[in-house]
């Protein structure tokens, strides 16, 4: 807990206003598209993972599992566009906006991720 104090009061350039009063998400938008995107990358991973999987259950489990990849790749795309508008109002150098774009990019079939 310490440590998220700490990071965000760095986040924010103010290492004086580390304590749980002076911080929130809700006043760090930027922050809540990151965490958005982590948790959605990982909802892609899952159901890849389980529709590759021979042993997943009949087609009710599988057709879930697709629903489920495709709101979560919509999710990222908008956490992304989320992001981009953070690096621009936070003045980030402009090659970290060009690597998260890259990031959206499709992967060709030899491509491994």
């Amino acid at each position: 807990m310490r440590g998220d104090l700490e990071a965000a009061a760095v986040y924010n350039g103010r290492m004086d206003d580390a304590s749980p009063g002076h911080w929130s998400p809700a006043d760090h938008p930027y922050v809540i598209a990151v965490s958005e995107a982590q948790w959605w990358l990982s909802a892609v991973r899952l159901a890849e993972a389980r529709l590759r999987d021979p042993r997943a259950a009949p087609v009710s489990s599988r057709q879930v599992d697709a629903r489920n990849l495709v709101l979560a790749l919509s999710q990222l795309l908008v956490a992304e566009r989320l992001e981009q508008t953070a690096l621009v109002d936070l003045g980030i150098d402009a090659t970290v906006a060009e690597r998260l774009a890259d990031a959206r990019t499709p992967l060709s079939p030899t491509d491994s991720p």
